[in-house]
């Protein structure tokens, strides 16, 4: 190539740096030409891919760093034979639209097997002859049927992992069968300065999100752990509070509570004072006919100890049950006029 064709395809290079702001880097030494073509078909609306020798783009670099900043640092990324893609979509968003443009080829002698590789019962389109050695060998029980070879049983000609012998590769081929998985996979890209490598593009979708779940959910437990409240577990913790501050009064337990949740304090008092206020709503000529009756209907005569020694007699526990169903319904009665 002629210095002046060299100068050409260099000037190219720099244009493409300087219209599209994403600029990816791919080796496609072991890319099928068929299937870079289909990839590069399918996704040639939103991506532009071009190859060039190692030396072009390098010289290109060189030209470009000083008005595309940190683009230089793209070079220690050459390997291979290396192409270009070209796009203004994120670099995330490149590598998810490559790992989505798979394309099967058939198995070669030495690569290993990316799934366990099993040919299935059923007919074949092949007439008996020399072929039935070959699958033979390869462990396939086979007979003829209606002029054609029949494989009989199920077979595993190849483990996950395994390295694929030269026979297996001949008979997967001759099936039509196409185990290996082609992607044109990112090794780098540029975006604003920044060069991300193949380890932060080709991120597993579900396992990230599972991390950021699992995340999460030990977050949210640690902030009810030590009733820090926020948006997403307030409600949880205003339940928690509620609930454990049914029946306190002293002002002493809602000042504890401020200074640990100033929100659930917040809840906390204005219960509180509803509660208080239905208490004064009711007539205590009420409150003893209630008590009163509850009295002689009642067949408990268990004492309820508390913290100084004494004991609450019968009537003093009966009372106190009293006074909350009438504290309950008094509360559901002002709800339903819109009180509260």
């Amino acid at each position: 190539m002629s210095k002046e064709s060299n100068k050409k395809v260099v000037n190219e290079i720099v244009k493409l740096f300087k219209e599209y702001p994403i600029v990816g880097l791919a080796d496609v030494t072991n890319m099928p030409s068929p299937q870079l073509q289909k990839i590069r078909n399918t996704i040639k609306k939103s991506v532009l891919i071009r190859m060039f020798k190692k030396r072009m783009i390098k010289l290109a670099i060189a030209q470009s760093k000083e008005n595309v900043k940190g683009l230089e640092n793209l070079v220690s990324h050459l390997r291979g034979m290396p192409a270009l893609l070209f796009t203004k979509e994120s670099p995330f968003s490149l590598s998810k639209m490559l790992n989505k443009n798979k394309s099967n080829a058939p198995a070669k002698a030495g690569q290993l097997a990316p799934i366990d590789l099993i040919i299935h019962p059923g007919p074949t389109p092949f007439a008996p002859g020399p072929i039935i050695g070959e699958f033979g060998q390869a462990g396939l029980k086979t007979s003829v049927e209606g002029g054609k070879i029949c494989i009989k049983e199920e077979k595993v000609v190849a483990k996950k992992g395994a390295v694929i012998t030269d026979k297996v590769a001949g008979i997967l081929a001759k099936l039509g069968i196409e185990p290996m998985e082609i992607k044109l996979s990112l090794v780098a890209a540029y975006e604003n300065g920044t060069i991300y490598g193949e380890n932060a593009l080709n991120v597993d979708e579900e396992e990230f999100i599972r991390r950021i779940r699992e995340a999460y959910n030990k977050a949210y437990l640690l902030s009810l752990s030590i009733g820090y409240p926020t948006k997403a577990n307030i409600n949880e913790l205003l339940r928690r509070a509620y609930s454990s501050a049914q029946g306190i009064k002293s002002k002493v337990n809602l000042d504890s509570i401020k200074e640990s949740a100033p929100a659930i304090e917040e809840f906390v008092i204005e219960k509180e004072l509803v509660i208080e206020k239905i208490v004064e709503e009711v007539p205590k000529e009420i409150i003893h006919k209630e008590v009163h009756k509850e009295v002689k209907s009642e067949k408990v005569h268990k004492e309820i100890p508390v913290k100084h020694g004494s004991s609450f007699k019968k009537e003093e526990e009966v009372a106190m049950d009293v006074l909350k169903k009438l504290q309950d319904k008094k509360l559901d009665e002002n709800k339903r006029r819109g009180k509260i």
